[in-house]
């Protein structure tokens, strides 16, 4: 009896779930699997300590575009900032073309005018399309974070605004289409500029900006054209 405890005991000490890390010689895959092991435990120390935004804690990370604001209103209020928008870009065109009815009546048919110039009735609804747009562009340009970007594209949107409710008083008031050209100028490089910097932070609502660039283009070969027509 006394015999089999002693070889128990000597079974027991030999096993080697009874020997200790400082007794026992380690097997070389066990300790390289021991160090990749420790590796795993800082590297998650590490992660541990740096701040992750809450898409990726949510387990997907979301790139620039997937975070822009939509293009068109989703609720009431971004709805009723974009009509406001629209229509305060419409009443500055309106207000150029009511300054200007008299001189578009009498002074306008006694110019030479070129070919291509669209027939007078396509200005309204065009315009007020461009206008609509520039206010959809607007608001949703006004809904992106707040930033000095931000703050230059909104520069940016009124100065071009501001020249091309001046061209309707130098063309039509002033009846100078020279003073009028060099405006028309300064309307492309405002609005190019202007989507420029939309681009940076909506790409959408730049892009609806494109025929509104396009169209200020076209006047400006239609104003030089009228210019060198009627010396």
């Amino acid at each position: 009896m006394r015999m089999s405890l002693v070889l128990q005991g000597i079974f027991a000490f030999l096993s080697p779930g009874s020997v200790g890390p400082s007794h026992r010689r380690p097997h070389p895959h066990h300790a390289l699997g021991d160090v990749a092991t420790e590796q795993r435990d800082l590297r998650l120390v590490h992660l541990g300590s740096i701040a992750i935004p809450s898409q990726c804690q949510a387990g997907y990370i979301t790139n620039s575009s997937a975070s822009q604001p939509s293009l068109f209103p989703r609720t009431l209020p971004e709805l009723r900032s974009t009509l406001i928008a629209a229509a305060a870009c419409n009443a500055v065109g309106i207000a150029g073309g009511a300054s200007s009815a008299r001189s578009v009546r009498e002074w306008l048919p006694t110019l030479d005018k070129p070919p291509y110039q669209p027939p007078g009735w396509l200005f309204g609804p065009v315009w007020t399309l461009l206008c609509s747009s520039m206010g959809v562009s607007l608001s949703a340009l006004r809904r992106t974070p707040d930033s000095p970007a931000r703050a230059r594209a909104e520069r940016l949107f009124a100065v071009q605004l501001t020249v091309n409710a001046l061209w309707s008083f130098l063309f039509f008031t002033r009846r100078s289409p020279r003073a009028a050209l060099v405006d028309a100028v300064l309307i492309v490089i405002a609005v190019a500029a202007t989507v420029r910097a939309i681009w940076q932070l909506h790409r959408p609502a730049a892009l609806i900006l494109l025929p509104y660039l396009a169209w200020t283009c076209f006047a400006l070969v239609l104003n030089a054209d009228l210019v060198r027509r009627n010396r």
